[in-house]
């Protein structure tokens, strides 16, 4: 709506303004009007997730090739660190936050494009093509999330027992009015408290037992994950670097470069549950794995002299052997 402000002397008249000023209605003056949905809702999902699907498949326009471009951040300031080449063949990875003008906001230096890129594929390699290695993690994983759940599994036995011996109790009452134990009015408001009971102790064990699968993994869910990871491990020889980007996105893997004890560091980590849902959807084999991530995190030290590239797996339990860079 157009009020006036006083300045009506001072403003040249323009269509649908006057010579007032243009404000928003209050919200208790807006009127709803009904629009119907052109699309479901189920179809807008699935466009939105193609379109983002899209963005991260697009052919880049730029001139030079990064591997990890798009997935690494600065751990100093948290902006994102971009490929950048100078003089038209020395790569390196700059943090954003050095560039921002008027003033830098971080002090960390470049990295070099290909020792990074080199030492985060030897990590990926060394996940893939290490099976037994891999499953031990997972089975570490796996006891490790059950110990942190341990009240939780505890307070299912229970409802399990409680459950039994409700049903038993519902048994025995027909017994007993059959024999005359009691009318039939205390046998049906007895049966109502028992069904009631039974009611609400069946609804529990569902909601426990459905979130104890969305952080937990069977045995079913590592077979599912060494299927998917052995999948990748055939095509790792011949990987070309569109090839090597795409695994990078199924794992979804990413990077924190920092600087510590005078050497250059890069955090890496990857999600391999929660791509696995998307990945069903474009190779050829299925899965009904769940949506909650397994994430696996490495300390790459990457050095500036003659590479040496030491790994220290942490949480969950992990561990990956040493890698020379050459």
């Amino acid at each position: 709506m157009v009020v006036s402000d006083g300045k009506e002397h001072t403003r040249k008249q323009k269509p649908k303004c006057g010579l007032g000023k243009q404000v928003a209605r209050p919200r208790d003056e807006w009127i709803a009007v009904p629009v119907p949905a052109i699309v479901s809702r189920e179809d807008f999902d699935k466009a939105q997730e193609r379109m983002k699907m899209n963005i991260e498949q697009a052919k880049r326009s730029t001139c030079h090739e990064y591997l990890l471009s798009k997935r690494l951040r600065c751990g100093v300031c948290g902006y994102s660190y971009v490929g950048k080449t100078r003089n038209g063949k020395n790569q390196y990875y700059n943090c954003k936050g050095r560039e921002q003008r008027p003033e830098s906001l971080c002090s960390m230096p470049a990295f070099r494009v290909d020792l990074v890129d080199d030492a985060l594929w030897r990590w990926v390699r060394s996940l893939l093509e290490d099976p037994e290695n891999l499953r031990e993690g997972l089975r570490g994983l796996q006891e490790e999330t059950h110990r942190q759940n341990r009240a939780l599994y505890d307070r299912l036995d229970l409802i399990k027992e409680q459950l039994d011996n409700t049903l038993q109790q519902q048994e025995k009452l027909l017994d007993l009015y059959l024999a005359g134990a009691f009318s039939k009015d205390i046998l049906l408001e007895r049966k109502q408290r028992l069904e009631t009971t039974i009611a609400n102790l069946r609804k529990e064990h569902e909601q426990l037992t459905a979130h104890l699968g969305t952080i937990s993994y069977s045995d079913q869910d590592i077979i599912i994950i060494e299927e998917f990871c052995a999948h990748i491990r055939e095509n790792l020889d011949y990987a070309s670097f569109e090839g090597k980007r795409r695994i990078l996105e199924i794992l979804d893997v990413h990077g924190t470069l920092a600087i510590e004890n005078e050497e250059k560091v890069v955090y890496v980590k990857c999600h391999l549950g929660q791509q696995l849902v998307s990945v069903a959807r474009t190779l050829p084999w299925q899965c009904n794995h769940k949506g909650h991530p397994i994430v696996l995190r490495i300390r790459l030290v990457i050095p500036t002299t003659q590479i040496l590239t030491r790994i220290e797996a942490s949480p969950p339990p992990v561990t990956f052997p040493e890698v020379v860079i050459s």
